[in-house]
C-alpha cells in the first residue's frame, strides 16, 4: 500500500513492498551467516543474529514513524545504517578468523561502496525531480 508523505511531495513515496524489499533485502545474509556460524563460533553467528535483529528494528521503527519522517532521509537512514552494520560484521568476522585480509577488505568495502552508490542513486532521482 503507497502512502505519500504529508511532509513534502517529492519522488520518494512510502511503499511497503520498496521499503520492506530494501531492508530484508540487505540483511537477509546476516541472518544465514549468523544460523550457520551460530553453532561453530557462537560469538560470530551472535553478532550476526544480532546484526539483522537491529536493522530490521530500525527499519521497522522507520516504517512506523513514516507519517513524521520523509521518505528520502528515511531511505537515506536505512542504507547508512546497512553500510555501518556491514562493516562491523566483516570486522567481527575477520578478527574471529573467519575472513582472510582480501575478503574482508571486499566485504568491508562492496557493501559501504554499494550503500554509498544507492544513496547517491536516490540523492539524483530527489535533485532531479524538484528542477523544473
Amino acid at each position: 500500500m503507497d502512502t505519500q508523505n504529508s511532509l513534502e511531495r517529492s519522488s520518494f513515496v512510502w511503499n511497503a513492498g520498496g521499503w520492506f524489499g530494501s531492508q530484508v533485502g540487505g540483511s537477509v545474509w546476516m541472518l544465514f551467516c549468523g544460523l550457520s556460524l551460530l553453532f561453530s563460533d557462537a560469538i560470530s553467528g551472535l553478532v550476526c543474529l544480532g546484526s539483522f535483529a537491529v536493522i530490521n528494528a530500525i527499519g521497522c521503527y522507520f516504517w512506523q514513524h513514516r507519517e513524521k519522517l520523509d521518505p528520502y532521509v528515511g531511505f537515506q537512514r536505512l542504507f547508512f545504517t546497512l553500510a555501518v552494520v556491514c562493516t562491523l560484521i566483516s570486522v567481527v568476522l575477520y578478527r574471529r578468523g573467519f575472513l582472510s585480509s582480501r575478503e574482508s577488505i571486499l566485504l568491508i568495502v562492496i557493501p559501504a561502496a554499494l550503500m554509498a552508490f544507492l544513496a547517491l542513486q536516490n540523492w539524483a532521482v530527489q535533485r532531479n525531480h524538484r528542477q523544473p
